[in-house]
């Protein structure tokens, strides 16, 4: 029997709240120490995307729910895709962490 994908959806993995001037990014998946998920890395970046662009934000702020602030990223699923033969989702979730690392890096904004 062939294994098979079963990625549970949760919801509210990544909360977004603040004003006009401050933005807040909490991390909400507790359970798995907050480790980002592919839905998780493309939530942010675009958010943050969007914050730096807007010139009425002034501030960003990272933070997270339960114990960790963030485990990295989930490649419990990475290696479960890859096994079962799809190893472009590998290489799509690393390029979309890869490129919000060096967002997060070179942020105009303080963070």
């Amino acid at each position: 029997m062939a294994p098979t994908l079963n990625f549970d959806r949760e919801q509210n993995q990544v909360l977004f709240t603040g004003n006009s001037c401050v933005k807040v990014v909490i991390l909400n998946r507790p359970q798995k120490l907050n480790s980002l998920n592919h839905e998780m890395i493309c939530q942010i970046t675009s958010n943050l995307e969007l914050y730096e662009n807007d010139p009425l934000v002034q501030l960003v702020i990272l933070k997270s729910n339960g114990k960790a602030f963030c485990a990295g990223g989930d490649v419990v699923s990475v290696i479960t895709c890859s096994l079962v033969g799809h190893w472009t989702y590998a290489a799509s979730f690393f390029k979309k962490l890869l490129t919000l690392d060096h967002l997060v890096a070179t942020y105009k904004k303080p963070t």
